[in-house]
């Protein structure tokens, strides 16, 4: 059950998608909510070769970006609590600095969910199409994620489980199922192998799995193929709708390989919609 979730803001696009959905998902549960602004000091404050008298200008650069970056902490940390005010979510928040990643898991230990932005950068830097911080917690933290994308898509009543039977992805259909976020959705659990039977089999498992925990509308989708299960899967997520992908380390031949595989790197980098990841 989804008692408390911990949301790590900035003011990127994705940071405020990941801002709706944990309200959302606050409010639908009657979860507690904390959000952290964190300042990546270690990165404004980095050793870098200066000229002979560009020490002063250095030190003077560092402060106006840190001065920068806490504006920037306040405005996010400003519109979550309004936002969690409005839909009636308790929500406190502070302010961090140091490695975005190493602070938001040390920060991390007394919440089920993590909710992120997926380009969230935190020290006012855009581009990535998975920051650093991000692709830290997906490979060391051991708590579910739920990764926001740059602009909202689909419907959040809509989830899309993306599971093969392997360990990884079984935790992450057994979380997803502990915490409760699938009850009041429509679910498809999608299944992808190179022979059909198999296919049907892995997928009415997950399906019961889900309904056991109480999630009353479950389909299945158990496809035949050897192609990459990224292509599937996005394809799917966008005939379906879907808001939110759950899914474990997701890799591309029997999903084997660990949360960095082909097919994981390809989902966070391309899927449209939110993903849940657990591993």
């Amino acid at each position: 059950m989804l008692r408390k979730l911990l949301i790590a803001v900035d003011d990127s696009p994705s940071s405020d998608e990941a801002r709706r959905l944990a309200v959302a998902l606050a409010r639908q549960r009657g979860a507690r909510l904390r959000g952290i602004a964190v300042i990546d000091t270690p990165w404004i404050t980095r050793p870098m070769a200066v000229g002979i008298g560009g020490t002063a200008y250095k030190v003077q650069t560092e402060l106006e970006q840190l001065r920068s970056a806490h504006r920037r902490s306040e405005r996010a940390l400003a519109a979550l609590a309004a936002a969690a005010a409005e839909a009636g979510v308790a929500c406190e928040g502070a302010q961090k600095g140091g490695d975005p990643a190493e602070t938001i898991e040390a920060e991390a230990t007394t919440s089920d969910l993590l909710v992120l932005g997926r380009e969230a950068s935190f020290y006012g830097r855009e581009g990535d199409e998975v920051s650093a911080a991000a692709l830290g917690l997906l490979a060391r933290n051991p708590r579910p994620l739920l990764l926001a994308p740059s602009r909202p898509f689909g419907d959040a009543g809509r989830m899309l489980v993306a599971f093969d039977g392997s360990a990884p992805s079984s935790r992450s259909l057994h979380m997803l199922a502990l915490l409760g976020l699938a009850v009041g959705r429509q679910a498809l659990v999608l299944t992808v192998a190179e022979e059909k039977a198999a296919a049907e089999a892995r997928a009415a498992a997950a399906a019961e799995l889900l309904r056991l925990h109480g999630v009353e509308r479950v389909d299945v989708a158990a496809v035949a193929s050897g192609a990459d299960p990224a292509d599937i899967i996005v394809g799917q997520v966008q005939a379906a709708g879907a808001g939110i992908v759950a899914m474990g380390a997701y890799g591309h031949r029997g999903l084997r390989e660990m949360v960095f595989g082909s097919c994981t790197r390809r989902l966070l980098g391309h899927c449209p919609a939110a993903l849940f990841v657990h591993h």
